[in-house]
């Protein structure tokens, strides 16, 4: 990974408190959802990534990260907690 993504994971592992490895696991329950949520639209908005090289950095492929893309904006709207945490 380069420096920003290093740097990028820092940042969510002391706010969550939660490993590379959980990130990237095969789980899939909602708290680790929403921090790749937050992982990849970052990475979409502040890098010129694209769809591939953001799942690779997640763990996942290039459909989870676009799924992420189309529903984040509406889930910003209802989910109070997500928008605290982005």
């Amino acid at each position: 990974m380069n420096n920003d993504i290093d740097k990028l994971y820092r940042i969510v592992q002391d706010k969550f408190d939660i490993t590379e490895e959980q990130i990237k696991s095969p789980i899939r329950v909602r708290g680790l959802v929403d921090i790749r949520r937050i992982i990849s639209i970052v990475l979409l908005n502040n890098t010129r990534m694209n769809l591939e090289e953001i799942g690779e950095v997640i763990g996942r492929d290039h459909s989870n990260v676009s799924h992420y893309k189309k529903t984040t904006e509406g889930l910003f709207e209802t989910e109070e907690k997500l928008r605290k945490s982005f």
